[in-house]
C-alpha cells in the first residue's frame, strides 16, 4: 500500500464503526487472529453496507499496514474525497 493510501487508513473498532456508519469507508480490514466478538458487529455492518472485507493474517501485520506501532484487530480504508470529485 502506498503512503497516500496509508493516510486513508483508520485503525480501531470505534473509528471503523464510525466510518462505516457515516458511509465513509471503502474497505474493511480484519485480522484473522482477533477475537470473534470484537469483529462481529463491524463485519455485520460492513456486510449490510456492501463494503468489501479484507482478511489480514494477524493483528501485527494489520497494524503495519496502518502504519502504527501496535497491532490492530480492525481498520478501514476511507473513501478518498478526491475520488468523489470525478
Amino acid at each position: 500500500m502506498n503512503s497516500d493510501n496509508k493516510n486513508l487508513m483508520k485503525a480501531g473498532l470505534k473509528q471503523s464503526l464510525r466510518a462505516l456508519k457515516n458511509n465513509k469507508a471503502r474497505r474493511l480490514f480484519v485480522a484473522l487472529d482477533a477475537e470473534i466478538y470484537v469483529l462481529r458487529k463491524v463485519k455485520e455492518l460492513a456486510e449490510e453496507k456492501k463494503i468489501d472485507i479484507i482478511e489480514i493474517s494477524d493483528m501485527k501485520k494489520l497494524g503495519e499496514i496502518c502504519d502504527i506501532s501496535v497491532g490492530a484487530a480492525v481498520a478501514v480504508e476511507l473513501i478518498d474525497k478526491n475520488d468523489l470529485k470525478h
